[in-house]
């Protein structure tokens, strides 16, 4: 059964694995060293296998940010046009009110309509 990888592919995976090992075995060596007082072993290992993490981690941080920013426009947004849909349900209803005829009314509509027009020029609409 032939294999689709050459074998050039074969033996670059295998000399990036070597690689990698040998990082490993110096980081863990350089540990078993070079103790430090009051540092595991684990936190020197990732001190010399992953140097930039320290700079993955503030990148991460700054999306993260980001996106807590463009959620907070977004629930901005959401509040404002919220509030202009009530604002014009609200002018419609006054229009409404206001336009109504009142002539052919009983006199406790007539009384209620009357308050509701004086509540709405109060509010200056």
């Amino acid at each position: 059964m032939k294999s689709p990888r050459t074998e050039e592919s074969i033996r670059k995976r295998w000399n990036y694995i070597k690689q990698e090992t040998i990082k490993f075995c110096s980081a863990v060596e350089h540990v078993e060293n070079n103790p430090l007082s009051g540092i595991g072993v684990i936190s020197v290992a990732a001190t010399v296998i992953y140097p930039n993490l320290t700079k993955e981690v503030i990148e991460v941080q700054r999306m993260d940010v980001k996106a807590k920013k463009a959620n907070a426009m977004a629930k901005l947004r959401d509040a404002e046009a919220r509030r202009m849909d009530a604002e014009a349900k609200t002018r419609a209803e006054d229009t409404r009110n206001i336009l109504t005829n009142v002539s052919n009314m009983d006199d406790d509509t007539w009384a209620w309509f009357i308050k509701k027009h004086a509540k709405i020029r109060a509010r200056g609409a």
